[in-house]
């Protein structure tokens, strides 16, 4: 599977080598204090937007976008026992993304040490690959202990965005994709890459809103205004109309239940994202 998102930006970093820059200590999900949110016990940000919570009959796995983007921090990946970093997870992410999804499932969000937004920018996107490697060790190792010690049979949907969607897609090929656990599938949101109907070999697009079993994804960007190289990263991906549930190319203003334009944060996407599995 490649997936990408968005050109090569030019950009400055100060940072060493990625052999000379220490691996952040690797998280224990046995540990509630690695979870930014775990079903009742919520962050006060969440419990703002949802109110308290009360048990649902299916479970939300979801996994942050790239947060860590610091040009003079030196980190190739994010340590999750700093407190900014973890405080950012709550604040941006959590607050503004996986609380659309708090009412449908019980909600549960590990922190894990995702790779800073250099790796995707030359020359430093050479250590890409082993950066992925750590953060996605870290979301296997936590959806591991989920199906282990909390999902009990509860029909799952996996929820997430850009980098988050980059390590959404390695979990679901190898714990969804022609495998037993898709029969508790109940979608995979995967928004901000590209992915295409070759990526995933039994789990389909879907384009009905009462459709389960696959995945819906998307990009968006300013009306009229496609980004550079759209050929290249962007042309033959799978487009769900998330207004609409379909594969629809219009729809009507009034149809959009959750949009403002005043109100809808920013949260940074890395310029090029790749997707490599065997």
């Amino acid at each position: 599977m490649a997936l990408s998102l968005l050109p090569s930006c030019k950009s400055t970093y100060t940072t060493a080598s990625f052999e000379e820059t220490p691996i952040p200590p690797t998280p224990s999900y046995s540990d509630e204090r690695y979870w930014a949110v775990l079903p009742g016990k919520y962050p006060q940000d969440l419990k703002a937007i949802t109110g308290e919570f009360e048990p649902k009959k299916a479970d939300v796995f979801f996994i942050y976008p790239t947060l860590l983007t610091e040009k003079k921090d030196p980190s190739w990946n994010a340590d999750v026992h700093k407190e900014n970093f973890r405080n950012q997870v709550i604040s941006q992410s959590v607050k503004y993304q996986a609380s659309a999804f708090a009412k449908a499932g019980n909600l549960y969000v590990p922190f894990y040490r995702q790779s800073h937004y250099k790796v995707y920018v030359p020359p430093h996107d050479k250590y890409e690959e082993v950066s992925r490697g750590i953060a996605y060790s870290d979301v296997k190792a936590a959806f591991t202990y989920y199906l282990e010690h909390y999902n009990e049979g509860r029909p799952i949907i996996i929820a997430s965005h850009s980098q988050g969607s980059i390590m959404a897609g390695m979990l679901i090929k190898e714990f969804f994709d022609n495998q037993p656990l898709q029969q508790q599938l109940v979608a995979a949101y995967l928004p901000g890459i590209r992915i295409t109907k070759e990526d995933f070999s039994s789990l389909p697009p879907l384009n009905h809103p009462t459709d389960i079993g696959g995945f819906v994804t998307w990009n968006t960007v300013k009306q009229k205004h496609y980004p550079e190289n759209y050929e290249k990263w962007y042309k033959g991906g799978v487009t769900t109309n998330p207004i609409t549930w379909t594969d629809s190319k219009k729809a009507a203003m009034s149809q959009h239940r959750g949009y403002s334009i005043q109100t809808v944060p920013f949260i940074q996407t890395p310029c090029r994202l790749k997707l490599s599995m065997a």
